[in-house]
């Protein structure tokens, strides 16, 4: 690519001697050359000082500032007034980033005529990467504005100074504020109103090392009532900017969370016994107090609260103790969580469902929805169970769908306690959450199962799993006397492991079947020319793999395909059941345009083989994977292996040329469980 212009790398460095090194040869290794790398000594009483000069006579490129210590704002503001680079990129000193980094972001610049560009982030902790942000599957280009309504809403789009490219202009007469933390909160947003146009990249380029020992490390109440006056500072003055420039939706959007911080600046000032600013923030809430109250962005119990901390003195700070204490007393809690399930309770009394047939119906069917969150898997598991279901009320005109979705549970079992009959059947969703991993989903189940034991009742494919420990066994014996005083109860497991499980746990009727996405075909997705790799990989509490070993299967999905997309079967966003076939069939066409998959989510490799996409298949820390993917052994595109180390073989065999793959029928199994369904309907 052309080098044209140079850019400015600036690493504030401050006691990070331990870290510096990496940092700096992370930034040294950029495949775009053509750059200047400004260190900024703030004063470090470490070995740092040394360290800086010595790299810089290792690469000239490399240019150190020794400073009097003044943080690292100071240390940013330094850099930026010798900075001769047309862009500026930061990076801090005890992070590391990816090779293509900058050359990603300067593409993307150039590519879309920008002059911010942004790049995909991991946070880095105790050895695992974790997604901060919700995985793109498209580059994106911003206007300010919409990119501004992003960036303070900060989920997809965060304040940090890292992981960004800037044109140098944009710095002309703004600086970090010095002697104040979260610094980026108070300056991102100016240098995104200035410019024209915004875009984001899909490469994962920058590693954010969450330490204890970090700035933004909360470990006390001391340190976190300081940062969020800090943040609160930030907030307030990038609300105060709108609001006087008469941009009233964006400065609505920054009262969201200015009200919520100052909230908790405000309990915490009371619970340490610290006024420092305490009557100003009550004042500006008490000031702002009607603009909040009309603010539909801002939730009821937010409003309420700020308005409590505008009353005397005694009122706020007694609720400030008993929020406290709340928090910290554990038996207080239990007493707090109750009283909010009986306000609950009596809230959800006053909805209404229509369970009514309609006419020439005779016979409900009411399917029991899970709260799918942002996991697609759940969601395709929930759309496929319809689909079936529907095939069923086609061919049987005499019955009706009704479909329940999971936060009506609790107001909808008690209604129907009250309107069921005898021919009614229920269903409930299937997935990997029948056991303790995951306690609402057994928490559902198990409020349906109370109320209704003698009803037809069957439970979708499901993976069985409760932790081998004391938590585990206590909630297995839960379950297991629930599910046991249930005569007509059937539960299909998704693979072998299961069905054993189950058949020792359980006197119900039981079925194997496979997983239920597995009856799609979105093959149309394939029909296309495919390039390139996803990397759709966990990092929640089933993860098995570590920060190293997610960089080598990159490194190998580059190495094999020349391009790899890093995405996920989990959004980070909740999606609504209205929404749900849009976001799945996007996902999917994703999948359909890749020329391999590399997963260790067992929807990630469920949807490599709906779009027959190549995939390889790596396990979780426990068997659900494994097992799901033995009931699969039919398709001749899915391979699963046990270690990192033998991905890159399984991706050659799948990858050699010449091979045309289909996706196997599966219509036999369905077809068993249509005929159990229609058989327990004559009963």
């Amino acid at each position: 690519m052309l080098e044209q212009h140079l850019i400015t790398v600036i690493i504030p460095v401050y006691k990070v001697e331990e870290y510096l090194e990496k940092c700096v040869q992370a930034v040294c290794r950029q495949t775009y050359k053509n750059l200047e790398i400004l260190l900024v000594d703030d004063g470090s009483p470490d070995r740092c000082p040394e360290m800086c000069d010595a790299f810089a006579l290792q690469d000239d490129r490399i240019r150190v500032i020794h400073k009097k210590n003044g943080g690292l704002s100071s240390a940013r503001n330094a850099a930026l007034d010798v900075a001769r680079g047309e862009y500026i990129a930061f990076v801090d000193s005890d992070d590391t980033v990816e090779a293509d980094m900058i050359e990603s972001l300067y593409r993307g610049i150039q590519k879309y005529n920008c002059e911010i560009a942004i790049c995909n982030h991991y946070v880095e902790e105790n050895g695992r990467l974790v997604m901060e942000i919700p995985p793109l599957d498209e580059e994106k280009v911003y206007t300010a504005e919409q990119a501004l309504k992003l960036l303070l809403g900060d989920i997809y789009i965060r304040n940090y100074a890292w992981d960004k490219l800037y044109a140098g202009k944009l710095f002309r007469g703004i600086r970090y504020p010095e002697g104040r933390n979260y610094e980026d909160i108070a300056t991102t947003y100016l240098l995104f109103d200035r410019a024209e146009k915004i875009c984001q990249v899909l490469e994962y380029g920058y590693y954010y090392e969450k330490r204890d020992s970090s700035i933004s490390a909360n470990l006390t109440k001391e340190k976190w009532f300081h940062n969020t006056g800090n943040i609160v500072k930030g907030m307030e003055e990038r609300y105060l900017y709108f609001q006087k420039m008469g941009r009233r939706e964006l400065a609505d959007r920054s009262m969201v969370d200015l009200e919520k911080y100052m909230v908790t600046f405000l309990n915490l000032s009371f619970i340490l016994h610290d006024k420092r600013e305490r009557k100003y923030y009550r004042s500006f809430l008490k000031e702002h107090l009607e603009e909040i109250r009309q603010n539909p962005q801002i939730p009821e119990k937010e409003k309420k609260i700020a308005k409590i901390y505008t009353m005397k003195t005694p009122v706020a700070a007694a609720y400030a103790e008993a929020s406290y204490l709340r928090r910290e007393n554990r038996l207080f809690q239990k007493m707090f969580q109750a009283m909010q399930r009986i306000k609950q309770r009596m809230r959800v009394e006053q909805v209404k469902f229509d369970f009514s047939c309609m006419q020439g119906k005779q016979r409900r069917i009411f399917m029991f929805e899970l709260p799918c969150f942002d996991n697609l898997g759940d969601h395709a598991i929930a759309y496929a169970e319809w689909k079936f279901l529907q095939q069923i009320e086609k061919d049987h005109p005499e019955i009706q769908l009704i479909r329940i979705e999971g936060w009506d549970t609790p107001a909808a079992v008690r209604q129907l306690k009250r309107e069921i009959t005898p021919q009614d059947m229920i269903f409930c969703q299937g997935g990997g959450n029948l056991g303790n991993l995951y306690a609402f989903g057994e928490a559902f189940r198990r409020t349906i199962f109370r109320a209704f034991p003698e009803q037809f009742l069957l439970v979708f494919p499901q993976t069985m799993y409760f932790t081998p420990d004391d938590a585990g066994r206590k909630e297995l014996k839960k379950s297991q006397k629930i599910y046991n005083r249930c005569r007509n109860l059937t539960l299909l497991a998704r693979d072998e492991r299961s069905y054993s499980l189950m058949k020792d746990t359980f006197t119900c009727n039981l079925l194997p079947a496979k997983d239920i996405v597995t009856m799609l075909d979105e093959t149309e997705y394939a029909a296309g020319r495919r390039e390139g790799s996803i990397l759709c990989l966990r990092s929640d509490k089933e993860a098995a793999l570590t920060a190293e070993q997610k960089r080598t299967l990159k490194e190998m999905c580059v190495r094999n395909t020349g391009n790899v997309l890093i995405t996920d079967t989990v959004t980070l966003t909740e999606i609504s059941g209205q929404d749900r076939e849009q976001v799945l069939r996007k996902k999917w066409e994703t999948f359909g345009k890749r020329r391999i998959v590399v997963t260790d989510r067992l929807h990630g490799m469920i949807f490599s083989l709906i779009t027959a996409t190549p995939c390889v298949v790596l396990g979780n820390n426990h068997f659900k994977v494994r097992e799901t993917y033995r009931t699969l052994s039919a398709c001749s595109y899915l391979r699963y292996v046990e270690t990192v180390e033998e991905v890159q073989g399984a991706m050659k065999e799948l990858l050699a040329d010449g091979q045309i793959f289909e996706k196997p029928s599966f219509s036999q199994d369905f077809n068993r469980l249509y005929r159990y369904i229609e058989d327990r309907m004559k009963e």
